[in-house]
């Protein structure tokens, strides 16, 4: 009867650490998600604040220059607009799958987390329902 109950504790003990690591890995990739969605923001936020500050800079010059020589400010305007473009989509992409994330979290990861833990607990429940039992007969 010891060997059957301390290898009950032993399962429990192992399902329930199981359950513990596929529940914080999925917070993990949650979290993973947001982050990466947060970086793609303050990008796209960046190129933007580039693109308006080179808009007003339209008035004042018409050469830029840059690593490659010199560029003249429309060509330096088109190719920011297109990285804003660029960062704008990556981080809608970034935002739709941070919420699916979080939405499969909510919906079905942590409810069938909460699940199999009852699971676990009714199990333990009937096996130590039956041991006393057992342990009951055979002293009576």
């Amino acid at each position: 009867m010891q060997y059957d109950l301390n290898q009950l504790a032993e399962d429990a003990e192992r399902e329930r650490k199981q359950i513990k690591q596929s529940g914080l890995a999925a917070e993990q990739r949650v979290l993973d998600a947001e982050r990466q969605m947060e970086r793609a923001k303050a990008k796209y936020d960046v190129l933007a604040r580039e693109l308006s500050n080179a808009r007003r800079s339209l008035k004042n010059s018409s050469l830029r220059f840059t690593l490659r020589g010199p560029k003249s400010i429309e060509q330096f305007e088109e190719d920011l607009c297109h990285k804003v473009n660029v960062a704008d989509e990556d981080y809608q992409a970034k935002v739709k799958n941070a919420r699916q994330m979080r939405q499969e979290l909510m919906s079905a990861l942590r409810p069938n987390a909460v699940n199999s833990l009852k699971s676990l607990i009714s199990q333990i429940d009937t096996t130590l329902k039956k041991q006393m039992h057992e342990l009951g007969t055979y002293y009576l």
